[in-house]
Order: structure tokens, then sequence, then C-alpha cells
């Protein structure tokens, strides 16, 4: 590795993640949006009087600060031809589609829910501070330069006058990390993660334009879930994607609202139609032009991000795209892109494995047939003991118990063969784990000590045998999880914090306006203990008798 480096910050780094801002409160009716999760702007802006007075302060926001999709509010005609928005972009059942015009609307709906954030964010970079903005997989869209232009005039306008140069001089929007060579590596984490996972994430654009719409952003599988389904959830109940796990949530509301569940359900399955069209169509797209121009203008910022890393050392640039490429090359391939066979079977296999160990139980229901069948060839002509011997077998249900147990044991066999590959799956698909090593993986070929990711919504704390540390900074919005919630809050606020070469993992006390080192559990999914393999050991026993 050369040896020159670009310097750091002076100042202690802060990293937060996963604030998830839509539409906030509407200061007229005095009313929350039911999709927001971020509710805690004082709490916020404190964190920044704290860390940010005398200047000197870097603060990463590591992706999901805003949440696009998740912003409902449907403009009206007017704001239509002021915003120049095709009106084919809007849908009032799901909201605005994913062009340039249709997100710097929501910049400004998301700004106006969000005031007293956003005027302390304006504070902070007065005073000298300096903000660095990473995209995530839900604010994908602050990849259009027209979004970054209108935060910064909205931040310009919070401003005090004579001061407003201080936004656009100490404002940085970074499209994929941050890096202060020797130190730190900060990333969303989206990417490792198939349904998060953009194909070309520096340059997230379709191949083809929607009629009447223009182009728009290439949209992960996760955010057709929010578009299609979870808004939907979440507009009847606001605390929808807040519950760990999320099937604790869908059981309840399932029990408590079948009629809206099976017309939700009417929706989930128009999302499957719409992402299995849109599977085909990027399929379709892969060998066209305009996809091939995408991967270029891709590959090309890449080069352009190891050129800002670098500063005018054409040595270290050299050596920093190459380790670039690599991380890109551990990407997740994205479940959309990869074609409508492989969507559906993602979508089905959960379904299909259930069928599979439900059958056997179900051909237990059979039962009384087949000993009816098997009575009627075994049961001999004669009134000898050997007759009497069959009634009695067959009086005691004998043959019933037998092929009911033989059933079941085949279904216990079956389910311990899916439970050990979904184990197996888990220790390679998991989210924890995946950020985990791919953490291990960048800090070795960067040679830094820290390695920074969020997404999973789950603050972590991994040290690795070479060194290093790797931090998950979890999120600021609230989590319900029963095992969780035992020893963490509901809202963490957690943050990572580096200053002289040292960092920690901490959590914002908003009682007592300071830091505190955060609890964290190991997340590491245990491997299951070895179930009873029923068939195997049943033949052992009879062979022994």
């Amino acid at each position: 590795m050369p040896k020159k480096a670009k310097k750091g910050p002076s100042g202690p780094i802060l990293v937060i993640s996963d604030l998830h801002m839509t539409g906030g409160l509407d200061p007229r009716r005095g009313t929350w949006s039911p999709t927001e999760d971020f509710f805690w702007d004082d709490d916020f802006a404190a964190f920044l009087v704290r860390y940010g007075k005398g200047g000197g302060s870097t603060l990463v926001i590591n992706g999901d600060v805003f949440d696009f999709l998740q912003v409902l509010n449907v403009p009206t005609v007017d704001e239509l031809h002021r915003y120049g928005i095709p009106e084919a972009d809007r849908s009032k059942r799901y909201g605005l589609r994913c062009s340039e015009p249709a997100a710097v609307f929501q910049v400004d709906t998301i700004f106006n829910g969000h005031r007293v954030a956003f005027q302390a964010l304006a504070n902070f970079l007065m005073e000298g501070n300096e903000v660095k903005i990473i995209k995530g997989n839900h604010d994908v869209q602050l990849f259009w330069v027209s979004v970054q232009e209108r935060i910064c005039d909205r931040l310009e306008e919070l401003c005090q006058s004579g001061r407003r140069g201080a936004i656009r001089k100490n404002l940085e929007f970074l499209p994929w990390f941050y890096y202060v060579p020797g130190l730190l590596y900060v990333e969303h984490g989206n990417q490792y993660e198939e349904a998060t996972s953009f194909a070309n994430f520096l340059n997230p654009v379709l191949p083809f334009d929607y009629p009447g719409t223009g182009r728009h952003i290439e949209l992960d599988l996760g955010s057709f879930i929010i578009r299609y389904f979870s808004n939907r959830m979440e507009v009847l109940d606001p605390l929808a994607d807040n519950y760990r796990p999320l099937s604790q949530f869908l059981r309840s509301f399932i029990l408590n609202h079948p009629l809206i569940s099976i017309s939700t359900l009417r929706d989930a399955l128009r999302y499957v139609n719409k992402a299995v069209t849109k599977a085909y169509r990027m399929k379709s797209n892969r060998k066209s032009g305009a996809y091939r121009a995408i991967v270029e203008k891709n590959t090309l910022l890449i080069a352009k991000e190891a050129e800002r890393f670098s500063g005018r050392d054409e040595q270290r640039g050299i050596w920093l795209y190459e380790r670039l490429k690599e991380f890109n090359a551990r990407t997740a391939p994205p479940v959309l892109s990869r074609g409508p066979n492989s969507f559906l079977w993602n979508f089905l296999r959960d379904p299909i494995r259930a069928l599979v160990w439900i059958l056997p139980i179900y051909l237990v229901t059979y039962v009384p047939a087949w000993s009816n069948w098997l009575e009627g060839i075994l049961t001999p002509e004669s009134r000898g003991w050997g007759r009497i011997m069959v009634d009695v077998i067959f009086m005691l249900r004998v043959p019933q118990l037998l092929l009911a147990a033989i059933l079941v044991m085949g279904a216990l066999e079956i389910r311990t063969l899916q439970q050990r590959a979904r184990t197996r799956k888990s220790l390679l698909e998991d989210p924890v784990l995946r950020l985990r090593g791919t953490a291990a993986f960048i800090a070795d070929r960067l040679g830094v000590p820290f390695v920074v990711f969020g997404h999973t919504h789950v603050e972590d704390i991994q040290r690795f045998s070479t060194g290093s540390t790797y931090f998950n900074t979890g999120t600021w919005i609230s989590v319900f999880s029963e095992r969780e919630n035992l020893y963490r809050n509901v809202s963490q606020f957690t943050f990572a914090y580096f200053e002289e070469g040292k960092g920690e993992l901490l959590q914002w006390d908003t009682a007592r306006r300071s830091a505190r080192p955060v609890i964290v559990m190991d997340a590491t999914p245990y491997t299951q203990k070895e179930r009873v393999r029923w068939l195997p050991t049943l033949w052992k026993l009879i062979r022994r008798r």
C-alpha cells in the first residue's frame, strides 16, 4: 500500500444511520404521518448541539436518513406543475414513483415535517462542523443531483443572513462510502443483502423509461415491498415495521383484522405481479446498449470515488480503485436483476417448504382407508388362530398407529433436514454475519482499524483477530422486540465515535444529554443442537433386536 494518505479530520468523527425520516409532523393539523418512524427531532438537535459546539466535528450520516418511498403525501395539480412531476408519476393509492422531480417534492415534504431536526443540522454546519451524507437503500434517490441541490437550498433557508455559504462548504454527499485512510471505512451495508442491493449502486437508474414519466431509479426488492405492502400496513398500524420479528406483528394483525388482511393480501399479489414484470424487463435489458452504458458509468464513478479519497496521489488512487473493485465484487446479486424465475422462487420457497412439512401429517388422515384395504388382503377365510390374531390386531388399531408413527417420524426427519439446511444457509446469508465478514475483509484490504456499517437496525460490535474492530450503529428509530427489549431500550440512539485514533460505540442518553456505553448482545445465530434422526435411530433399534 502506498505510504502517503489523505489527512483525515482533526476533530472527532461521529457516525449515525437509519433515521428514516418521512412526512413527519403536519404543522397545520398537529398530527404525524402514519408512516413516520422518527419522532426524536428535539433529541437529535440536542445531540448536534453537544458535539457541534466550537466546530471541528465531522458527522457522517450513514444512509437511510430519508425514507422517500414512505412519503405518502400526494402533490396537488399545482404542485405537479411547479415541481415538473409527470401526471403518470402520481398514484393516490401507492404514492409517487421514483423520478427525479418526484424525489425533490419528497425532500420538501420531509423538511416541512422535521423543521427542528434540520434547523439543528443547519446550525451544526454554521458552527464550522462538516456533514457527510451517504445514501442507503431507502434514500437511493440522493443519487439525483437536483435532490442534493434541493437539500442544500432548504438548509440555506434555515441559516442566518451572511452565513449561508457554510452549507455548501461543509456539506458533502457521498454516493457509496466514507473513508479516512489508516483509520476508518464507513458504508451503509445494503449492498451485501440480496433483497436490498442494487446492480449499479453508483448509477442506479433503469435501462428503460416508463411511458410519460422518463427515467426512474432502479428499485431493490425491499423497496417494492415497502411501496405495495408495508406502506398499507403502516397506514392501518403505524408500528407495523417496528416490530422484530415481523412475523409476530403479522400474526397479531391477521387475528385482529381478518378482512383487512385479505385486502392486503390482494395488494401483496399485485406487488408480486409488478415485481415479476420488473424482473423480466430487467433480464431482457441486460444485453441492451442502454444497460451497458449504465454499467460503464457505474465503473467510472467507482474510479472517481477512488480519486476523491486519494487526492492527487495517482499511485494511491490506483491502489484504492483496485480495492473498491474487490468490494463491489462482494456485493450480493439483486433478486430482481436475476430474472423472474429467481424472484418467484425466493417468494414461493417458504410456502413450498411448509407444504413439504405438512404433507406427511395430511397423509395420516388416509390411514383408516389404508387400514381397511390392508385388512381385506390379510384376513384369511378360515376361523383359526390366525384369523383371531388378525382381528385382535385390527381391533387394537395397530396398523393405523404404525402407519401414523412412520408418517410422523418421516415428517420429523424432513423437518430435521430442513432445519440443518436453514441453519447452514443462515450462517451464510444472515445480514448480521454477512456484514461482519465483509467488515473483516474490508479492514484487512484497506488496513484500517475501524469499519462501520448500518442497515440492519441491530447495533453490533465485533473485534477481529487482526486487531480491527467492526461497529454497526443500529438505528435511531424505535424497535419493538420482546427478546431484545429485555436489555435494550425501544429507542437506542446509538452512534460510533472516533477521536485521536480510538473508537467506541455509544448511546445518546436523552435525559442526561450525554453519551454512555451501549449494551450490545452477541447477535450470532448459534447453530441449534442436532435433533434426533428418527428413521436411522429406529432402524438401529430393530437391528439390535
